[in-house]
């Protein structure tokens, strides 16, 4: 009975995700029966672009993410896509993301660099300024 009522909810949070992904403008789907065909990851965003595993707990305050989980949602993905886990806790909203360090710096290094561009910039005029 537990499993089964953790696989609804897995499904649950499945559907969640790619409306997550498609209030972002995204295209989102659900991929049915994940892994078992041609087609991995739970969800698929662009076309495979981003393939995400889901995972989920009922009751549980920790979640324990499997290297080779990780490995494989990768290699799944692909060198130039983005394989990502995702986790949820039954009593939380919230998703929680994991990827390797080395691909979250490609996708933010440059809002990071602009940040601290115009913040450098800012500085430079306050010290510019007499009083």
């Amino acid at each position: 009975m537990a499993g089964k009522i953790l696989s609804q909810y897995s499904k649950s949070q499945e559907y969640r995700l790619r409306d997550f992904f498609r209030k972002r403008g995204l295209n989102a789907e659900r991929v049915p029966l994940s892994g078992a065909g041609l087609e991995k990851g739970d969800v698929s965003v662009e076309d495979g672009l981003i393939l995400v595993d889901t995972k989920s707990t009922i009751g549980v305050k920790s979640i324990s993410i499997k290297r080779e989980d990780l490995e494989k949602i990768q290699k799944d993905a692909g060198e130039e896509n983005l394989g990502l886990i995702t986790f949820t806790y039954k009593s939380q909203r919230e998703i929680y993301v994991v990827l390797p360090l080395s691909k979250f710096l490609d996708l933010i290094i440059d809002k990071i660099k602009d940040i601290a561009k115009k913040r450098k910039e800012c500085y430079n005029k306050v010290a510019q300024i007499k009083i």
